[in-house]
Protein backbone atom coordinates (compact mmCIF):
# COMPACT_ATOMS: atom_id res chain seq x y z
CA UNK A 1 0.00 0.00 0.00
CA UNK A 2 1.08 3.56 -0.63
CA UNK A 3 -0.25 5.96 1.99
CA UNK A 4 -0.33 9.73 1.75
CA UNK A 5 -1.14 10.63 5.32
CA UNK A 6 -4.47 8.98 6.16
CA UNK A 7 -5.34 8.34 2.50
CA UNK A 8 -4.27 5.23 0.64
CA UNK A 9 -3.38 5.73 -3.04
CA UNK A 10 -2.03 2.38 -4.26
CA UNK A 11 -2.15 -1.34 -3.61
CA UNK A 12 0.15 -3.95 -5.04
CA UNK A 13 1.37 -7.42 -4.22
CA UNK A 14 4.75 -9.05 -4.85
CA UNK A 15 4.70 -12.76 -5.59
CA UNK A 16 7.78 -14.91 -5.69
CA UNK A 17 6.23 -18.15 -6.82
CA UNK A 18 6.68 -20.43 -9.77
CA UNK A 19 3.31 -20.54 -11.50
CA UNK A 20 2.02 -23.17 -13.87
CA UNK A 21 1.55 -22.16 -17.51
CA UNK A 22 3.14 -18.75 -16.70
CA UNK A 23 -0.20 -17.12 -15.82
CA UNK A 24 -1.06 -15.61 -12.48
CA UNK A 25 -3.62 -17.75 -10.67
CA UNK A 26 -7.14 -16.33 -10.77
CA UNK A 27 -7.16 -16.23 -6.97
CA UNK A 28 -4.40 -13.59 -7.01
CA UNK A 29 -6.28 -11.53 -9.58
CA UNK A 30 -9.52 -11.75 -7.58
CA UNK A 31 -7.63 -10.80 -4.42
CA UNK A 32 -6.21 -7.71 -6.14
CA UNK A 33 -9.64 -6.84 -7.57
CA UNK A 34 -11.14 -6.91 -4.08
CA UNK A 35 -8.43 -4.53 -2.83
CA UNK A 36 -8.87 -2.03 -5.65
CA UNK A 37 -12.66 -2.09 -5.37
CA UNK A 38 -12.55 -1.62 -1.58
CA UNK A 39 -10.25 1.40 -1.88
CA UNK A 40 -11.79 2.72 -5.12
CA UNK A 41 -8.50 2.55 -7.02
CA UNK A 42 -8.21 2.57 -10.81
CA UNK A 43 -6.07 -0.56 -10.69
CA UNK A 44 -3.63 -2.72 -8.85
CA UNK A 45 -0.28 -4.29 -9.59
CA UNK A 46 1.00 -7.83 -9.12
CA UNK A 47 4.79 -8.09 -9.32
CA UNK A 48 6.48 -11.37 -10.22
CA UNK A 49 10.12 -12.27 -10.71
CA UNK A 50 10.84 -12.41 -14.43
CA UNK A 51 10.63 -16.00 -15.61
CA UNK A 52 7.89 -16.98 -13.16
CA UNK A 53 4.95 -15.40 -14.99
CA UNK A 54 4.16 -13.42 -18.10
CA UNK A 55 3.53 -9.70 -18.14
CA UNK A 56 -0.20 -9.00 -18.60
CA UNK A 57 -2.87 -6.36 -18.22
CA UNK A 58 -6.59 -6.97 -17.72
CA UNK A 59 -9.47 -4.52 -17.70
CA UNK A 60 -12.42 -5.71 -15.63
CA UNK A 61 -15.69 -5.37 -17.50
CA UNK A 62 -18.42 -3.14 -16.04
CA UNK A 63 -16.10 -1.30 -13.68
CA UNK A 64 -13.13 -0.27 -15.84
CA UNK A 65 -10.54 -1.31 -13.24
CA UNK A 66 -7.14 -2.61 -14.33
CA UNK A 67 -5.25 -5.56 -12.99
CA UNK A 68 -1.68 -5.55 -14.14
CA UNK A 69 1.12 -8.06 -13.85
CA UNK A 70 4.62 -6.65 -14.17
CA UNK A 71 7.96 -8.38 -13.94
CA UNK A 72 11.07 -7.74 -11.87
CA UNK A 73 14.20 -9.02 -13.60
CA UNK A 74 16.70 -10.25 -11.04
CA UNK A 75 18.83 -12.28 -13.45
CA UNK A 76 21.38 -9.69 -14.57
CA UNK A 77 23.94 -7.49 -12.93
CA UNK A 78 23.17 -5.36 -9.90
CA UNK A 79 22.75 -2.33 -12.14
CA UNK A 80 20.29 -4.20 -14.37
CA UNK A 81 18.30 -5.44 -11.35
CA UNK A 82 18.16 -1.89 -9.98
CA UNK A 83 16.98 -0.59 -13.37
CA UNK A 84 14.24 -3.23 -13.42
CA UNK A 85 13.22 -2.27 -9.87
CA UNK A 86 13.12 1.35 -11.01
CA UNK A 87 10.74 0.43 -13.82
CA UNK A 88 8.43 -1.31 -11.36
CA UNK A 89 8.63 1.71 -9.04
CA UNK A 90 7.70 4.02 -11.91
CA UNK A 91 4.65 1.88 -12.68
CA UNK A 92 3.62 2.07 -9.01
CA UNK A 93 3.94 5.87 -9.15
CA UNK A 94 1.75 5.98 -12.27
CA UNK A 95 -0.99 4.03 -10.48
CA UNK A 96 -0.60 6.30 -7.44
CA UNK A 97 -0.84 9.44 -9.55
CA UNK A 98 -3.98 8.17 -11.25
CA UNK A 99 -5.61 7.49 -7.88
CA UNK A 100 -4.43 10.86 -6.55
CA UNK A 101 -6.07 12.58 -9.55
CA UNK A 102 -9.44 11.29 -8.35
CA UNK A 103 -10.25 8.12 -10.25
CA UNK A 104 -13.60 7.63 -8.49
CA UNK A 105 -14.72 11.14 -9.47
CA UNK A 106 -13.70 10.60 -13.09
CA UNK A 107 -15.51 7.23 -13.20
CA UNK A 108 -18.68 8.76 -11.78
CA UNK A 109 -18.60 11.56 -14.34
CA UNK A 110 -18.07 9.09 -17.16
CA UNK A 111 -20.94 6.89 -15.95
CA UNK A 112 -23.39 9.82 -15.82
CA UNK A 113 -22.37 11.44 -19.11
Amino acid sequence: MWWDGPKSLFVGDAKYKNVTDRKAPNTYLYQMLSYIMAFDFPGGLLVYAKGDADKASYTVQNCGRRLEITLLDLSGSLEEALASAGSVANRVKEFRDEARAGFHTQAALTATA
